[in-house]
């Protein structure tokens, strides 16, 4: 059955594209600033942010990229037919796409603070280097 958001739909794609944002700005900002790090001794672990950010950055753009690649418009005649076929949903089956299950909310949440965190942070680290806001 196909409930609300799910992840395999994209419905959440937004959320990992905000997250590669911010992904790659703390690698700019951290590549812009890597003088002043081997400066102050920190050009290993300047480098390590800038990698990391970067490598998390590429993974969820060629996971959007395939995601669009192989993306397959669900046929809803094929489901309404198979669901009316007086078969009984399993609890496995019923909750696989449900966007109301908590394994579903507790990934959603997750992924959406952490990623509009790096994203809010690493623009005001980008355009306001060393001011609070």
């Amino acid at each position: 059955r196909w409930v609300g958001a799910s992840w395999s739909a994209g419905h959440f794609d937004p959320i990992l594209t905000v997250g590669m944002i911010g992904n790659v700005c703390v690698g700019m900002f951290y590549l812009g600033r890597l003088e002043e790090l081997k400066n102050a001794g920190a050009r290993g672990i300047g480098m390590a942010f800038v990698l990391t950010s970067l490598v998390e950055a590429f993974i969820f753009g060629l996971y959007l990229l395939s995601r669009r690649m192989n993306h397959k418009v669900p046929k809803i005649k094929a489901a309404a037919k198979a669901s009316t076929a007086g078969r009984v949903e399993t609890a496995a089956e019923r909750y696989k796409e449900d966007p109301n299950s908590l394994p579903s909310r507790i990934v959603a949440r997750t992924v959406m603070i952490v990623s509009s965190l790096i994203l809010v942070l690493s623009l005001r680290d980008l355009f306001f280097p060393g001011s609070i806001l």
